[in-house]
């Protein structure tokens, strides 16, 4: 079991991120859970070692977004960034946002009339 190291809350997403390392772009990522410290990022077949500075370039809620971060773990499917400067903003306009991937409670009238 690994003890979680995140300090605020996270959100579960999936939209394209270009991730620019040294003058090189990788545009096929995607973004996967966000928070306002930091984003985990799914690049199959590339390994970005801890402590490598990257920037984030995205499009997303009508407007262009372009983060510092610094790489803190990965693999070769997927790595975590902190962001150099927190992004509430980002959040905020996430958190503001129906997510998709998470699927509503059942409300206790549906499963009332389910169970008659």
């Amino acid at each position: 079991m690994s003890v979680e190291r995140r300090y605020s809350n996270r959100r579960p997403v999936d939209f394209s991120v270009s991730v620019k390392y040294r003058g090189r772009r990788f545009p096929l990522a995607r973004a996967t859970d966000l928070s306002t410290d930091g984003m985990s990022i799914r690049l199959p077949g590339v390994t970005l070692p801890a402590g490598t500075l990257v920037e984030l370039e995205f499009s997303r809620w009508n407007r262009d977004w372009l983060i510092p971060a610094v790489v803190t773990h990965g693999d070769m499917e997927s790595f975590g960034v902190i962001f150099r400067d927190s992004q509430p903003k980002l959040f905020a306009a996430e958190i503001n946002t129906p997510n998709p991937t998470v699927k509503p409670p059942l409300s206790l009238a549906s499963n009332s009339a389910q169970a008659m």
